[in-house]
This record gives C-alpha cells, structure tokens and sequence, in this order.
C-alpha cells in the first residue's frame, strides 16, 4: 500500500485568550472537539492528560475528555490575525562538548533546539487600520477620517500580545485522511512590507519559536 502523500496548506497567526477555570471533579467533560486548552493542573493520580504533559502546556483536544479530580484546563479563545500564504521552519540544536583528557577524538552532545523560520502573508487594507493587526506588531496605527481632526482620530499602539501559530502540514475532512499542524508561541521578529504596483501586496517576516514547546499534531479523521 502506498503512502499518502502530505498536501501542503497555510497557516495562522492567532492571538490565544483564556477563558474560565475548568476544575475536573471526575465528571467534568470536555465536550468541544478542535478546542485547545491550557493545562492549570495534573491530577497527582488518574490525571486525564497522558504523562508527558505539564502544567502550562497547551492540549488539543480532538475528542471528548472527563477531567479527574486535579486536572484544571482554561479553555482557549483563539482568534485569527491573519492567514499566511506559505510558512517554513528550520529545527537545529547546538552541540556540548563533552571531551576530556583521555579522549583522542572530541566527543560531542546534542544541546537545546532551536526553531526558526519565515512566514509570508498577503496584505490587506484592515491590516493598515485595525488594532491587532500584522502591520500594528511592528507600527502605531492611527486610522483618521478625511475632513475630520486629528484628535479624533482612531490610535492603536504597538500590540506586544502573545501569538501562536498554526501551522498546517496538512489540513483536510476527508474521511480517513491526515490533518497536521505544528502549534507553537512565536515572536515576529521582523517584517518585510513593500508595494509593487498591480500586485497583490505582500508582508513576510523571520519568526523564532518562544514560550512553550512546540508540538506536531497529527490527527487522523475517521
């Protein structure tokens, strides 16, 4: 049997919000499927989460879910920034070394990994005036209205919220079919924005991955 191929698809840059405590009492169900939640606490015995989970990290649940006495979750609120058009990672780790006198070759050790990369997106006119959006990460943005003063005007400072992306390897209904997508905090930490003139404008900017681990969720549709 051959294997299926992944489809490349985009990805989104969300600002994640969280909601109202959710204590397990041992029948607390999670009932939302494609809801991501944040963990507050792991029950010490019969935690629902699997053991490699800590307080802090982000879980998607693809199912339903009863909370042990123990486990807290904040629900996350995501809301969409934009969509990106293309997005591409490099994972590298530095290396330790680990030599001493006897050794007549140097011995190394995989250290700490880092995660960075490029994302790409097409501008928009709310992007130039909306509070929150990609332009408002690295801009003050001040949206005036023709004939009116400058003091009414609509004045956003630089947004310095968290952003997470979703990045998708492959996103699809289908029966049967894969869905994967990379989940991960990251900061911006550059942006390219220019004009060419009877094109589509675009921004891109280099992201680094902060905050928690990322994860690679594979999710396979039944």
């Amino acid at each position: 049997m051959a294997d299926k191929r992944l489809i490349g698809e985009d990805a989104s840059l969300s600002k994640f919000v969280e909601g109202t405590l959710m204590e397990g009492d041992a029948s607390t169900i999670i009932t939302v499927k494609g809801t991501i939640y944040k963990i507050a606490a792991i029950a010490e015995t019969d935690s629902a989460f699997p053991t490699d989970f800590v307080v802090g990290d982000y879980y998607y649940e693809p199912d339903t879910i009863t909370l042990a006495v123990g486990d807290n979750v904040y629900p996350i609120e995501e809301t969409v920034v934009t969509y990106c058009k293309s997005w591409a990672m490099t994972v590298s780790s530095d290396e330790t070394e680990t030599t001493v006198l006897r050794d007549t070759v140097k011995k190394y050790r995989k250290g700490k990994t880092d995660v960075s990369g490029t994302i790409t997106g097409i501008m928009t006119t709310d992007d130039l005036k909306t509070a929150g959006a990609i332009t408002n990460r690295f801009f003050k943005v001040i949206t005036v209205t023709s004939g009116v003063a400058l003091t009414n005007a609509d004045i956003h400072g630089i947004d310095k919220s968290d952003y997470f992306i979703k990045a998708y390897l492959n996103d699809s209904d289908i029966s049967g079919d894969t869905q994967a997508f990379l989940l991960a905090q990251i900061e911006l930490l550059g942006s390219n924005l220019g004009a060419e003139m009877g094109s589509a404008q675009e921004w891109s900017s280099d992201i680094r991955m902060v905050g928690n681990d990322p994860v690679l969720y594979t999710v396979v549709n039944e």
